[in-house]
């Protein structure tokens, strides 16, 4: 039986992995956006069978004619646990970004903790290395993953975690800001992984996600909202606590 994948890998292994990751997403990314229909948001679903749970991918698009957008979304979605809030998702509840050495190529790096209200009692909270790349101009590729690490997780949260391919691709192409979050998680954390994870495939699997797809669909729909305004995408950027 292959083995399944652990809820955390050490730093070294998840900076090891992030190219091959951040190579995957952005195939992922092409090949929604050259089956893309006129929807603005699209949620898709797929077995990830080394994580042996669906992966889900919601792509989302805006008309844009400024190229250099991109860059400004990239910088706060690279600093987004440590922002005041993020505007394009109202479950957000605060967290914390490290630094991180980058390494493979990767342009930046850091550790992130962010924490979420997903209404289901106390709050949940990831940690996680977060590493970006820009492969070709006007490209961003955020990879994340859930890490062992010597900073604790908040109290009263309840860990979650993020396994590969998770991350978001941010592109300008053919006049159009895309938006691609790839997310690969067994659960919130209602149940041991052990149990939640065969329980959360089944209900994926007969299609009783609908509450999970609307959070992705809603997140996205934020983001549009938001990325489509040049001021309120400066605004956020400007709320980028500095360095040290």
């Amino acid at each position: 039986m292959k083995a399944v994948a652990l809820p955390e890998c050490s730093l070294q292994h998840a900076a090891d992995e992030a190219p091959g990751v951040a190579a995957r997403l952005l195939t992922l990314a092409r090949q929604a956006e050259g089956a893309a229909t006129g929807a603005t948001v699209q949620t898709h679903r797929y077995w990830e069978a080394a994580a042996r749970t669906y992966t889900y991918h919601t792509h989302a698009r805006l008309p844009c004619t400024d190229a250099g957008r991109v860059a400004a979304v990239s910088d706060c979605f690279f600093h987004a646990a440590a922002l005041p809030q993020q505007p394009w998702y109202t479950q957000f509840a605060g967290g914390t970004v490290e630094p991180v050495v980058p390494a493979g190529g990767a342009v930046r790096a850091c550790l992130n903790v962010p924490r979420f209200d997903f209404g289901v009692g106390k709050l949940r909270s990831y940690r996680q290395l977060l590493t970006e790349f820009c492969p070709e101009p006007h490209t961003h590729v955020l990879v994340l993953r859930s890490v062992s690490a010597p900073v604790p997780f908040p109290p009263q949260t309840v860990p979650v975690y993020t396994l590969s391919p998770t991350g978001d691709v941010l592109r300008w192409a053919d006049g159009y800001l895309h938006w691609h979050h790839i997310c690969t998680v067994t659960g919130v954390g209602l149940l041991p992984l052990v149990l939640e994870r065969p329980l959360m495939n089944l209900l994926r699997a007969l299609r009783l996600d609908s509450a999970e797809r609307r959070t992705y669909r809603e997140e996205a729909t934020g983001f549009i909202a938001w990325a489509q305004d040049a001021a309120a995408v400066e605004v956020c950027r400007r709320s980028i606590p500095p360095a040290g």
